[in-house]
């Protein structure tokens, strides 16, 4: 009982941090710092508060577990504390909102994405024979598909940016909106047959971004799209399912159970990473770094990684909880930042909140005030929001934000090839000034 007080004074603690930030930071809606505070506030508050009411629910077990769980949540406390005094110290409010320029090759863009993203899933189908569908595998994709560390991202991430890029291109193009809204509804169909919710998520955020430039957006519209990226986060894995051939009735079953494996689940389970860090820490060690310096290997393939022993900071948690069942499958869960720092130099490392809460604010500054928009810049965007705030492990979010760069890169330079004069697609603000 003493220990659920405890949790309802942390988790409460954490959701006045959030609603005061929030307040403090209103406008604009869509920044990756309310993406930060949106995902605390679940992972951090609302989760913990659920999993006490279920009966101190924890998804990884180990130790003493409830007392780490409260230290872990704690420890989570300072550091996004430190996070938001650091966005705190250089965020202002903005001024106005500029109007936005869009090229007319992000029509081309858009259409080059969605190539690229189709056929990278065709290639994963006939590489693995059908056996990428969620119905055919019990291991990631990764593993499932020959140089799937290649073809998965080169699927994910431009379909994903096919949603922002679908909106401007409905915005400034209406003769291609039939195509975009066909286009939009096949690579959703495609990100949910490969369990990318998150990319799915990601992409409407984005897409959201631009919205409130062009259009604005209130808080109203910002509640209700939340609430339908939850509702879509929920219902994809039972949809991927129907889409693969199970039967309907298998898939839905209880759905009161669907919903409690949803909440309790592998989704926003970061909190509950918390004890296997902890007692990580205390069975092996600190690593000074070790995970830091195998950064460049998370690029590689995990198989590789453990070959040569470089391991992130995903794979030695992953590996002390699960052992070779995590090397066998790929499956495990993420680390964040915080759980990074402290693995390799303990409590002190909650400092490193300040600095990513800094460089988050200066990327939505930047993000405000930025008017010209082609495809590669909307792959750039897409990238600093799958960031999620630069508060998950490092060597993942470098890897996440360089591939979606590299992609822009790739699809940019296609889209030049028959580019045309840009075209200005003006906000709201502008259109009263025009009137």
């Amino acid at each position: 009982m003493q220990a659920d007080g405890l949790l309802f004074l942390i988790a409460g603690a954490h959701s006045l941090l959030y609603v005061w930030a929030l307040w403090v930071t209103r406008r604009p809606i869509i920044t990756l710092f309310h993406g930060f505070l949106a995902t605390s506030f679940i992972a951090f508050a609302v989760r913990p508060i659920i999993s006490a009411i279920a009966g101190g629910h924890i998804l990884y077990p180990i130790g003493d577990v409830q007392d780490l769980y409260l230290f872990g949540l704690a420890l989570n406390l300072a550091f996004n504390v430190a996070f938001v005094g650091g966005y705190l110290l250089f965020w202002r409010p903005p001024k106005h909102t500029p109007g936005i320029i869009v090229s007319g090759s992000v029509a081309r863009g858009y259409i080059a994405s969605l190539l690229l993203g189709v056929v990278a899933v065709v290639v994963i189908h006939m590489l693995s024979a059908g056996a990428w569908l969620p119905t055919a595998r019990s291991v990631t994709i990764t593993l499932t598909v020959p140089f799937g560390k290649l073809l998965f991202p080169a699927a994910v991430i431009p379909l994903s940016t096919c949603l922002p890029l679908a909106l401007l291109v409905w915005l400034k193009h209406p003769r291609l909106r039939l195509f975009a809204g066909g286009a939009t509804c096949l690579s959703i169909i495609l990100l949910t047959l490969l369990y990318q919710r998150g990319f799915i998520v990601s992409g409407l955020i984005v897409a959201a971004f631009f919205f409130e430039k062009l259009r604005g957006l209130g808080y109203r519209r910002a509640i209700e799209l939340v609430l339908a990226a939850l509702l879509m986060a929920a219902l994809i894995r039972p949809l991927a399912q129907v889409i693969s051939g199970a039967p309907w009735t298998d898939v839905i079953g209880d759905p009161l159970g669907r919903f409690r494996d949803f909440v309790l689940g592998p989704n926003f389970d970061i909190a509950d990473v918390w004890p296997v860090a902890l007692e990580y820490t205390r069975s092996q060690g600190l690593l000074f770094g070790q995970t830091l310096l195998a950064i460049p290997a998370r690029f590689a393939s995990p198989s590789f990684r453990q070959k040569i022993g470089a391991l992130t900071a995903v794979d030695r948690l992953n590996e002390f909880y699960w052992g070779d069942q995590y090397w066998s499958t790929y499956f495990g869960f993420n680390v964040n930042l915080a759980q990074e720092g402290y693995i390799n130099f303990g409590p002190v490392t909650v400092v490193l909140g300040c600095l990513a809460g800094l460089l988050t604010a200066v990327i939505d500054y930047l993000l405000a005030t930025m008017r010209r928009y082609d495809v590669l810049r909307v792959y750039l965007v897409s990238g600093l929001f799958i960031s999620g705030g630069f508060v998950g492990e490092l060597g993942g979010t470098l890897q996440w934000v360089t591939a979606f760069l590299l992609t822009g890169v790739l699809v940019w330079v296609v889209s030049r090839l028959t580019w045309r004069r840009s075209g200005v697609v003006p906000s709201r603000p502008a259109l009263r000034a025009i009137n």
